[in-house]
């Protein structure tokens, strides 16, 4: 149930209510109209661009054509027929320029039979010109501040059968052209190859410009219509296939900014209107609401000072209302039997409380719900949690199990029945407690409570399963090689005088790898009394990773070879030097080698990889093993008297080893983790820091 205090009180809600109506009137209302008009401003605007683009077609074929008239005229003047006959390029480009006088062409070029440049007007690389057999169209040549686009209409030079060649007359099209464009018509011009432009009317920042035309995409997609923005102004553009063979293109734009702005000046006249209307309405919803809700006020007001246990106080409330007086005086009636019942109640409770809250014991009850109604002093120290924090909330919520999926409503004891269960607690403490079930049944309910008494016992839990977990478990680590050790030894007093050189060296490696095996046990078990007597130190310097690693694999090769199973290094070149100890370092990798050894088959492959990542160096050691339960992933690094708990392999070991290799790698500033290979097997890693970095 919502708090009283955090709940709208009856005159802000009517005030609330009769806001939201006015608001919602006025957005009814106004809006629609907003997104009409708006759209009939974008639609205006697109088919203003639209008609620019194709009167900018019609344009362009108006000047095609004139400039096929042009040349046409041109080809038929004998004079000029003449010079060509004689080879007289100079004479031919005199006769052009008279001809071109007060023209707006700007380019005449005469080409003969064979498609070669006759004479040209302009002192440009027109070979492309003779080369295009088209009456009509744009082309692109080079010029001096690069690419250009020149509209071009072509006629033979006298008639067809003559064999003269042809005349091609141009106009260029520039950015004089996208100027006048846009004073004439208001709407921004350009001419693309590509992306890239050729002419254009938009003026700015030349990066801005860059990032517009980049933005249109590639010649075989062009959409009709695009938006883009220029100095801080939005823009509609439609794009329009100028020419497809050198991929020319044009585009027509209209800012639209005008059009925003008005949009934006109605929304703003729109929105003072209905901050009027609000304003004016809200006024009138407080008069009408202080008129109705001020004797409910006042009977509210008398209700939380019930509430709060103050009883001693009559109601006493003024109105007219009939209703406001009937239940006036049903809560004056209810305030005096209620102060008889609470005070017979009071000291009933009073008892039972002193007599709960002496019980060291932890009390918890249950609805039939499992959810928590009751939460004594004794079970807030055991557990660090709050009554108020978890009454209402269900059991399995604050009595968390470590298995997956396992909940503790499931195993709660039956009546008179104790059960000791490991719980998480909520500052992720794992503690066991000893829980006591009871049914509690009241007169006449048909729902039925649980009573709960807990104690911890995690301690004596910890202490017996410790002890009888390593006691086990060391002793068969040291009883394995001292056996090997006394067998091998044993067969070398026995045969001393007719061994051969092939079985001495097969016991002197047995030897060794039992000597190995116990000097890495000896130090697991002196760095697990350092760590736990606090005297663990490292001495992490700039060393050879490279280095540590060959003295490491020369180490636990007999051991690998002596199974059958086949060490692979895989180190990247020129690995750059770490910060670690390296007799510390080669420990780590000898205890992750040595697990790999222990849980992967024979004949299998355990690798060691190296890789650079950001500052570190991660080092991998992958098995072909069964891997790690996910359930015990959580508890793999822990000291002895946790992970010793999960232990159930044969191959377990005595627990030593990851805890001594977490507080090494720790230590030198990394990081340590365990994942499982998506082929099978597990992979442990573990982190260092690269020298002179960070």
């Amino acid at each position: 149930m919502k708090p009283i205090l955090q709940s709208k009180s009856i005159t802000r809600q009517m005030i609330i209510n009769f806001i939201a109506i006015v608001m919602i009137t006025a957005v009814i209302a106004g809006v629609p109209g907003i997104i009409i008009l708006r759209g009939d401003h974008m639609k205006h605007a697109w088919s203003q661009v639209e008609q620019g683009a194709y009167n900018m077609k019609t344009l362009y074929t108006a000047r095609q054509n004139e400039l096929v008239a042009f040349a046409k005229l041109v080809g038929h003047r004998s004079c000029l027929q003449a010079t060509v006959k004689d080879q007289d390029a100079q004479g031919a480009l005199v006769h052009l320029a008279d001809l071109i006088s007060g023209t707006e062409v700007n380019l005449v070029v005469l080409c003969d039979n064979n498609d070669q440049v006759i004479t040209s007007t302009l002192d440009l690389p027109v070979a492309e010109m003779c080369k295009n057999y088209s009456e009509r169209g744009f082309i692109l040549l080079p010029g001096e501040d690069g690419q250009n686009v020149w509209v071009f209409g072509a006629h033979y030079l006298g008639d067809h059968e003559s064999g003269l060649g042809r005349v091609v007359a141009g106009i260029l099209a520039n950015d004089a052209l996208a100027d006048a464009v846009y004073l004439q018509s208001g709407l921004e011009y350009s001419i693309l190859q590509g992306s890239t432009p050729i002419a254009t009317s938009l003026t700015g920042d030349p990066s801005d410009l860059s990032a517009v035309f980049a933005s249109i995409p590639p010649f075989g997609e062009i959409p009709e219509q695009r938006e883009f923005t220029l100095n801080d102004e939005p823009y509609y553009a439609v794009n329009q296939v100028l020419e497809e063979s050198p991929g020319l293109r044009y585009e027509v734009a209209i800012s639209v900014e005008h059009i925003i702005t008005s949009q934006e000046q109605l929304l703003m006249m729109l929105t003072a209107g209905l901050l009027v209307v609000i304003v004016l309405g809200s006024l009138l919803g407080i008069f009408l609401a202080r008129r109705i809700s001020r004797p409910l006020e006042q009977l509210t007001s008398t209700a939380i000072t019930f509430s709060s246990g103050n009883l001693t106080t009559p109601v006493e409330v003024q109105s007219d209302l009939r209703e406001v007086v009937l239940v006036t005086k049903a809560l004056e009636d209810a305030r005096v039997e209620l102060l008889d019942v609470m005070t017979e109640l009071s000291d009933e409770k009073a008892w039972t409380n002193h007599l709960l809250e002496s019980i060291t014991e932890g009390i918890v009850t249950l609805d039939d719900q499992k959810r928590i109604t009751f939460f004594s002093h004794g079970a807030e120290r055991m557990t660090g949690l709050d009554r108020d924090q978890v009454r209402g909330h269900s059991c399995d919520e604050v009595f968390r199990l470590p298995e997956a999926n396992a909940q503790f409503s499931q195993i709660i004891p039956s009546n008179g029945k104790e059960s000791r269960v490991i719980v998480e607690l909520a500052d992720q403490r794992w503690v066991t407690f000893s829980f006591t079930g009871a049914l509690l049944s009241k007169a006449g309910a048909t729902e039925t409570e649980t009573a709960l008494v807990f104690r911890d016992v995690s301690d004596e839990e910890v202490i017996h399963r410790r002890l009888g977990y390593f006691i086990a478990n060391i002793t068969h680590e040291f009883r394995t090689p001292l056996s090997a050790l006394a067998a091998s030894i044993e067969l070398l007093l026995d045969q001393a005088h007719s061994i051969t050189t092939e079985d001495l060296e097969h016991l002197l490696g047995s030897l060794h790898l039992s000597v190995l095996r116990l000097q890495t046990m000896i130090d697991n078990l002196i760095e697990s009394a350092s760590i736990s007597a606090g005297h663990f130190r490292v001495s992490p310097r700039a060393s050879e990773l490279e280095k540590i690693v060959t003295d490491t694999v020369s180490l636990m090769t007999p051991l690998f070879q002596k199974y059958g199973q086949h060490l692979v290094v895989k180190l990247p070149e020129h690995l750059p030097p770490v910060i670690a100890d390296s007799k510390r370092t080669m420990q780590v990798l000898v205890n992750l080698l040595s697990n790999a050894h222990k849980f992967s088959p024979a004949d299998s492959d355990i690798c060691i990889q190296a890789a650079q990542e950001d500052g570190f160096i991660r080092v991998r050691v992958t098995d072909q093993g069964p891997g790690i339960p996910p359930e015990q992933r959580a508890y793999l690094f822990h000291r002895l008297n946790r992970l010793n708990l999960l232990a159930s392999s044969a191959k377990a070991g005595a627990g030593l080893g990851l805890p001594v290799v977490k507080a090494i790698v720790e230590a030198q500033g990394g990081q340590i983790g365990v994942e499982d290979c998506p082929d099978g097997g597990a992979q442990f890693w573990f982190t260092m820091k690269v020298a002179g970095e960070g």
